[in-house]
Parts: C-alpha cells; sequence; structure tokens
C-alpha cells in the first residue's frame, strides 16, 4: 500500500496564488505538481479562509460573515417557530398539563371580550 504524500504550507500556498493568478490554467497546474483537481479546490478554499499560513482574503472574511449570519437566521427562526405555537404547561397548583393559549387565541373558557 502506498504511504500518502505530505506538502507543505507554502508549497499549497505556491500553487493556489499560481492558480489565482491565471498564468496556468488548473489541468495544467494539476498535471505539473501530480495532484488532482478535488486537492486543488481544497487547498484553494483553505487558502481563502488563511489556513496556508497567509491572510484571509476578503472573499473568505465575507463566506465568514454570511455562515454566521445563517445560523443566526436558522436560530431566530427556530425560535419564532416555536413561539407561534401553542405550548403545553403546568397548571399552577395542580401538577396536571393544560394548554397556554398565545395573546391572540381567545381563551376557550372564557367569552371574547368586545
Amino acid at each position: 500500500m502506498r504511504k500518502a504524500r505530505t506538502f507543505t504550507p507554502e508549497f499549497k500556498r505556491e500553487v493556489v496564488e499560481e492558480l489565482l493568478s491565471s498564468t496556468t490554467r488548473p489541468p495544467q497546474l494539476c498535471l505539473r505538481c501530480k495532484i488532482s483537481s478535488g486537492i486543488l479546490y481544497h487547498w484553494k478554499k483553505q487558502y481563502i479562509f488563511g489556513k496556508l499560513n497567509n491572510e484571509p482574503t476578503n472573499e473568505g472574511v465575507l463566506l465568514d460573515k454570511i455562515n454566521k449570519l445563517r445560523q443566526m437566521l436558522a436560530k431566530f427562526t427556530l425560535e419564532n417557530e416555536f413561539l407561534k405555537k401553542p405550548c403545553t404547561i403546568l397548571s399552577e397548583g395542580t401538577g396536571e398539563t393544560g394548554i397556554h393559549h398565545c395573546p391572540q387565541t381567545p381563551h376557550p373558557q372564557y367569552p371574547e371580550r368586545m
């Protein structure tokens, strides 16, 4: 069984910078460096986020911000959906469960005020 090759971060950075400079096309770069296109694009993603001993690019910073905003949106959406539904709570003192209705929904035992 063949041992996996390892590449230094400096080598990876140089290859990606050559790719980004558009002096060499990706297939030619892969053949010259004897790497697959999947590895090349994986290194490019690492480069964008600053994981190859480099500063993150503007694209990487913006992608991080977008991911954080998506997580916040998902959290708020989940909370909003939870708050829209009537929830089951323990009735005070009785230990029985009861339905707590949101203010928009009239309580079934009391007539609606006008």
